[in-house]
């Protein structure tokens, strides 16, 4: 009778070994290593722009639904959790659709950027028009990047599918009140600021919290005590030498109005999140002088 064997995700297994694995494990296994393949095809440069694009794509939709840690699968295959940290420096385009912009921002910086052990700026225009003219500037520790960015994708169409369910719900609850119309708007904008800030915390600490339940499944299989080192602070100083370097400087973000109903309503919906497995940092910038 052939042994079981157990499986820890993030294994590279021989074929001997694979044979051992239960049919759930096998299966799991099987579809890590298909994984493993696309982020070569997405690496590969000499592979059409179309190949690495579609490899994209189809991690992003694997890791969701499947709940996979990307960078975990990183880390084993390439080594790079045990070298020396690279931070790298990218941009991402945010909606400032009814003035939130900069409330989106702070969401992705809670919910994917800070519990990935990275820093963020944002700078936005005050209107409120429906472009996207806020930017998000973001440093992250290079072997997690790939997983961020496909995160964010994820997370900024689910937060914004949810709100709308949100807030409607609470705009009809509203109306069953016969409030004012003034009344109406001022306390939908606070429900909206509320949803979208406290989605993005709790968001992100399910997602510190599986990285750290994947890390310390790490260790009880290796028995070695894996060391993790504190990113946030070298990403911090990243950004701080390029916003210098290039002659702006990072000012404070203003204080946020929100609604205690946002806030519950955000928790509940962030809770429910389909993922790939504190406080704000990002902060608004201006030009020196």
């Amino acid at each position: 009778m052939t042994q079981t064997r157990t499986f820890k995700s993030g294994e590279i297994l021989s074929d001997e070994d694979r044979t051992k694995l239960s049919p759930a494990d096998r299966k799991r296994y099987d579809l890590e290593q298909k994984i493993r393949g696309l982020m070569k095809l997405a690496d590969d440069e000499r592979a059409s722009e179309g190949e690495r694009e579609n490899a994209t794509r189809m991690i992003a939709k694997l890791i969701t639904r499947h709940q996979i840690d990307l960078a975990l699968l990183r880390e084993q295959e390439t080594g790079k959790a045990s070298g020396p940290v690279k931070i790298v420096r990218f941009e991402v385009g945010v909606s400032n659709k009814l003035g939130l912009g900069g409330v989106r921002c702070r969401v992705l910086h809670r919910a994917v950027i800070s519990p990935l052990g990275g820093h963020s700026v944002f700078f936005h225009s005050s209107g409120q028009s429906s472009k996207v003219d806020a930017r998000l500037e973001i440093y992250l520790p290079e072997d997690v990047v790939d997983f961020a960015k496909m995160l964010i994708a994820s997370l900024t169409l689910q937060v914004e599918t949810s709100m709308k369910v949100a807030v409607t719900r609470f705009v009809r609850e509203l109306r069953m009140q016969y409030v004012s119309k003034n009344y109406e708007t001022r306390e939908t904008a606070k429900f909206r600021k509320g949803y979208l800030l406290s989605w993005g915390s709790t968001v992100g600490r399910r997602i510190a919290e599986g990285r750290q339940e994947a890390r310390e499944e790490a260790q009880r299989f290796t028995g070695k005590e894996l060391a993790v080192l504190d990113t946030s602070n070298l990403a911090k100083r990243a950004s701080e030498e390029w916003n210098e370097a290039n002659g702006f400087k990072i000012g404070k973000a203003r204080a946020v109005v929100v609604s205690r109903t946002g806030q519950m309503a955000g928790v509940q919906d962030g809770r429910r999140a389909q993922l790939g497995i504190n406080e704000v940092g990002g902060s608004r910038r201006s030009l020196v002088g």
